[in-house]
């Protein structure tokens, strides 16, 4: 007998408190601590690419790249200052000057990869880590634990974009700058919270309601969204700008904090607080419609001299971007919603799902169709034989056991050999990624697992 169940999808949306985040319903996706080697996704395996897709290394700062060792060959990692460093307190992102022998290599590759125009003003590269290459989800809980760099023309980030081709949407959970060092600057202190988004949905056609306002905004703060021109189109923006010192009695340049965003189909809200346990609201938006595909995460540092009332005196260049003057980052954790349609199977059956679900398979032998969806497969006995095909939403299988198949189709994998050559351990788990060039990252995830677990079948 072989059945077909069509699944609807379906996410869990639970109610924000006025004080921290309901996190009742989701399942834990990274929980990165940063301790040891930086687990970096070098095009075959690894977590944290650090450079962003389509080989591109621009910013949205004229003289400034995001660049890393293992990038441009062995001639620039011997000469090029570390942007990426693990140190005691977690993870160090750093701005540096790139020395004079690398410009003209740096300057080329951004011609062939067509970044020519900018080529011949950066001068400087930042880091950065994304899951642009691993990871995407449509919803969830993003949250990170970090120290912001001081000093004028240094604004780091922790974001979430979209997954496919294009921008908007942008999710900010925070974007701060730094506090002037020789004197105090205009934006000291502040960081804000912000979603970005515009009329044109995934394929490019101009089709989401951009007419809408933020009936959640505290008293004093617009309800209409900024609207600035983007080439050929509107870019909309809910935003707040928050004062740390005097708004939340905090010091974000020397000590840690914990900035968090929950995005539901109904809203953003944004969090913050010295931990997860001191989180409070500061701010939330209606959910756009622009903003419900998949995005994947962003930390950067970021430098800029492009002119203007936020380029550093000259004479202060070299203590902005000191090397002890880092973006750090302790923690970052980030939760997906579990689906609430359950899916169980009984003997003899084959599931074929077409939506978020959450599966359970027999004891015996089991055929299981994962479709489109964010699925959690449970496996509890016999060999199971799970059909994959590679789309926009990721996959985590628990109890994957010696007796288990995974039948792959469509991926990018030449055989079994280069699947084994891409098993990553996050943590207790084991990751397949399978890249995200030009985009939509999608990753298996085999809970409770080692790489020593798997063999070529």
């Amino acid at each position: 007998m072989r059945m077909c169940i069509l699944a609807a999808t379906a996410l869990l949306s639970p109610a924000v408190a006025m004080s921290g985040p309901d996190l009742s319903g989701t399942v834990s996706i990274i929980d990165e601590r940063f301790q040891g080697e930086l687990n970096r996704f070098d095009g075959q395996k690894g977590l944290w690419s650090t450079i962003p897709r389509r080989g591109q290394l621009m910013t949205n700062a004229a003289e400034t790249v995001f660049l890393s060792h293992g990038v441009l060959g062995s001639q620039v990692d011997a000469q090029l200052p570390s942007t990426h460093s693990i140190t005691e307190e977690g993870l160090a992102l750093r701005t540096v000057r790139m020395p004079d022998e690398i410009l003209p290599i740096v300057r080329d590759y951004m011609r062939r990869t067509g970044q020519g125009n900018r080529a011949d003003r950066v001068l400087y590269a930042a880091g950065e880590i994304t899951t642009a290459h691993t990871w995407s989800q449509t919803y969830g809980y993003f949250e990170i634990e970090a120290k912001i760099p001081q000093g004028k023309g240094r604004w780091p980030a922790f974001w979430l974009t979209f997954a496919g081709i294009g921008w908007p949407p942008e999710i900010d959970v925070f974007e701060a700058y730094g506090k002037g060092i020789a004197k105090p600057t205009k934006k000291d202190n502040t960081f804000n919270a912000a979603v970005l988004f515009d009329a044109r949905d995934a394929e490019g056609r101009n089709t989401h309601n951009v007419q809408i306002q933020n009936d959640f905004a505290p008293k004093g703060e617009p309800v209409e969204p900024n609207v600035k021109k983007r080439g050929d189109r509107n870019v909309y923006t809910f935003v707040r700008h928050m004062n740390a010192a005097k708004m939340l009695d905090a010091d974000i340049y020397n000590e840690f904090h914990t900035y968090a965003a929950l995005w539901t189909p109904e809203t953003i809200t944004y969090y913050f607080g010295k931990d997860r346990d001191s989180l409070q609201e500061i701010y939330r938006t209606p959910t756009p419609e622009d903003a419900n595909d998949p995005m994947f995460a962003i930390a950067n540092d970021q430098f800029t001299m492009r002119g203007g009332h936020w380029s550093p005196d000259k004479n202060m260049i070299e203590q902005v971007i000191d090397p002890e003057n880092a973006y750090r980052i302790k923690h970052i954790e980030i939760r997906a919603f579990k689906p609430t349609i359950e899916l169980r199977m009984t003997n003899g059956d084959s599931v074929f799902d077409a939506g978020d679900s959450v599966i359970w398979d027999t004891p015996e032998d089991d055929e299981i169709y994962p479709g489109q969806g964010f699925d959690i497969i449970h496996l509890s006995g016999g060999g199971d034989r799970i059909y994959m095909r590679r789309d926009r939403q990721n996959k985590i299988i628990h109890g994957f056991g010696s007796d288990d198949h995974v039948v792959l189709e469509g991926y990018p994998f030449v055989d079994t050999r280069d699947v084994m050559a891409r098993l990553t351990q996050v943590n207790g788990d084991v990751w397949l990624p399978s890249g995200g060039d030009p985009g939509w990252p999608h990753t298996l995830i085999f809970r409770d697992t080692q790489i020593s677990d798997f063999r070529r079948g």
